[in-house]
């Protein structure tokens, strides 16, 4: 049964939170109105966030404004429909009627909630279509992916005068849950191998769909025995990222991002951890999400550099050290090298070949001239 309240609290949370969004604020229009306030937008419904035993202390998401402007008091009724774009019709209830007096009156969508209160949805049902969302929603802890669409009814009940019609409100809520977080390039997991990188300024890469970031890169030092103490370092470099400091995200794949040109260059031999903390607004408030930590090296050289990216493109292709075979033999690259015809040089390799590591790209073909 409390999972059942848990799960009907979020829903009815949210059905107020998006009904009239458009409608504007000010003075009673001359008849009875909806307006909907919102206090941050979440990007999370965790149901944890929601006690069923005290209504009082479930997360405020919106301060709803019923207006009336009649000169007398109407009573009047609030009704709602939910429905998923997965699931179908999740649930339908009304309070029971009351007094909506002249003027402004606000609740909250602890009010919807509250046992016994007047606003309260005490004729809520859930259908059979729910039962399913019902189990995920527990199994995860939060409201799955999705699209969420409510409907609103404020219509006049009881025998008094009736100077309004029904007002339906349908409003859809997309929840997308940017939870995941995880590192691309450049380097590997903290505790293996720690791979090369040429560059001294490299592009980042990760996948979040996540809108605010911190990017933290630190030296790993002697006796750093896991990310976690890489990360207590003193930052060679820490930033605060939103969408318009990256390309890509969302829709677009995986984030890139390009280390500062005025940023402290990359030391040459030196192994570095870097780390996204993701932040989150969920139904408790913002949450921060932090990846693993990554690891890299420096090269020391140039020549160096060749020699490793040569040797990296082996052991991600050995198909082609069989293909080629004899001509690779003492083979330093040191001429021109084409991708799709175009020249590129080691650090553009380099991110190639680590694109071709992750699956990102596939090799169809490949000659030595």
């Amino acid at each position: 049964m409390v999972s059942r309240i848990r799960t009907v609290a979020i829903a009815a949370a949210l059905a107020v939170w998006v009904a009239a969004a458009g409608t504007a604020w000010g003075q009673c229009p001359g008849s009875p109105t909806l307006t909907v306030d919102l206090n941050y937008g979440i990007e999370v419904f965790r149901v944890g966030d929601f006690d069923p035993s005290d209504t009082h202390f479930h997360p405020h998401i919106f301060t709803a404004v019923m207006c009336n402007d009649l000169g007398e008091a109407r009573e009047v009724k609030l009704s709602l429909i939910i429905d998923s774009d997965v699931y179908g019709t999740l649930g339908t209830g009304e309070t029971t009627p009351f007094e909506l007096d002249p003027g402004p009156i606000t609740i909250s969508n602890r009010d919807l909630t509250e046992a016994s209160g007047i606003y309260e949805l005490d004729d809520y049902h859930v259908t059979p279509e729910a039962d399913e969302l019902e189990e995920l929603v527990l199994e995860l802890g939060y409201l799955p992916e999705g699209t969420y669409c409510f409907e609103l009814t404020m219509e006049p009940a009881g025998d008094g005068p009736f100077d309004f019609s029904a007002i339906v409100v349908e409003d859809c809520l997309t929840v997308t849950n940017p939870i995941n977080l995880e590192l691309i390039q450049p380097g590997a997991p903290f505790g293996g191998e720690c791979p090369y990188v040429l560059s001294a300024h490299p592009q980042f890469q990760w996948d979040s769909r996540a809108s605010r970031w911190l990017f933290r890169i630190a030296e790993v030092e002697p006796g750093d025995a896991s990310g976690e103490d890489v990360m207590e370092n003193v930052p060679v470099y820490e930033a605060e990222l939103e969408p318009d400091d990256v390309f890509g995200g969302g829709t677009a794949g995986a984030i890139s991002w390009s280390y500062p040109s005025a940023a402290e260059d990359l030391a040459p031999g030196t192994t570095y951890g870097w780390q996204v903390t993701a932040f989150v607004q969920t139904s408790g408030g913002t949450e921060e999400i932090p990846s693993e930590v990554f690891c890299f090296q420096r090269w020391d050289s140039e020549d160096a550099a060749s020699e490793r990216i040569l040797e990296a493109l082996f052991q991600i292709m050995p198909e082609l050290l069989d293909l080629l075979g004899p001509a690779l033999e003492g083979l330093t690259p040191t001429g021109t090298i084409l991708v799709d015809g175009e020249s590129v040089d080691l650090a553009e390799l380099e991110t190639i070949i680590n694109d071709i590591a992750s699956g990102r790209l596939e090799v169809l073909e490949a000659e030595i001239e």
